[in-house]
């Protein structure tokens, strides 16, 4: 397969999987993100089917333009559910097990935790494992659980202890669920429907709750945020497109094609890559 990847403009049109509805002529314009403080793109990752764990520097991220770096192997072994959650942070637990594990990549090597390269930091979180459950990771001591019952829960560790807060229930009722790193969810219903949630952490309320953004989200493998709004999705035939939604869609909620050759692999994106452009 080619690693390099392309993008391929007439694809794009062409891959207009799903549909939003176009902003009007006086809707702001919000400048790109910027990611991993600057515009040399940010590092995102992949999981191969034999636990081959690899970065990859997609120097695009902030724009969807096709540019990236060299892929780099930085890991075996990743059997199981893997999270990327922030400034080299992962979470893992190895499949049959409910252990989570947390790991520190600072860009060259792995972090030692006395003779391991990883520190145990909780047990039984295999509840988030499976159909119908999800794990998302938005920080170094944070994530977003909900298990089969559709019990939505943020989980932060403080002093080394886990604090879960029941924040919501009926999520069984999506498909897929990711949680952003300032309090955004992204919902995927039975019938393709994107919804957007909007948590507010400090005042313990839904500010946003079920707000539509767009149809035509079924035919997904994977799906995963770099903060910002910055989607990616990958198909069936390995095709990585690339998304933002920022109040409004970027590119009119054109998806931009950004690479091949993504089957078999689980995509992963720190949703604490991308921020804001302060301007």
């Amino acid at each position: 397969m080619s690693w390099r990847a392309v993008l391929v403009h007439a694809a794009a049109l062409a891959l207009a999987v799903m549909t939003v509805s176009a902003p009007s002529a006086s809707a702001q314009v919000h400048p790109p993100p910027l990611c991993d403080g600057g515009p040399n793109g940010t590092d995102v990752f992949g999981v191969e089917q034999d636990g081959s764990l690899f970065a990859y520097r997609h120097f695009g991220a902030a724009t969807g333009s096709g540019n990236w770096g060299a892929k780099r192997y930085i890991g075996e072994g990743w059997h199981g559910t893997v999270r990327a959650a922030g400034h080299g942070t992962f979470f893992f637990i190895p499949i049959g097990t409910g252990e989570l594990r947390r790991y520190h990549w600072d860009g060259t090597y792995w972090d030692n935790f006395g003779d391991t390269q990883y520190e145990i930091v909780g047990h039984g979180f295999d509840r988030y494992v499976g159909p119908g459950r999800t794990l998302s990771a938005t920080g170094d001591d944070t994530f977003y659980g909900i298990d089969d019952s559709g019990e939505l829960r943020s989980w932060t560790q403080t002093d080394g202890q886990w604090q879960a807060e029941l924040i919501g229930v009926g999520w069984h009722t999506f498909t897929r669920v990711i949680a952003g790193n300032s309090g955004e969810f992204y919902a995927f219903g039975n019938d393709g429907t994107a919804y957007l949630y909007q948590y507010a952490r400090y005042y313990q309320r839904w500010d946003i709750q079920a707000l539509p953004i767009g149809h035509g989200w079924t035919n997904f493998t994977n799906t995963a945020t770099a903060g910002s709004g910055v989607l990616y999705t990958t198909t069936p035939t390995g095709t990585l497109l690339w998304y933002r939604h920022y109040v409004t869609w970027t590119y009119n909620g054109v998806p931009q094609q950004v690479g091949t050759g993504w089957q078999g692999i689980t995509f992963l994106a720190s949703p604490a890559s991308c921020l804001p452009h302060p301007a």
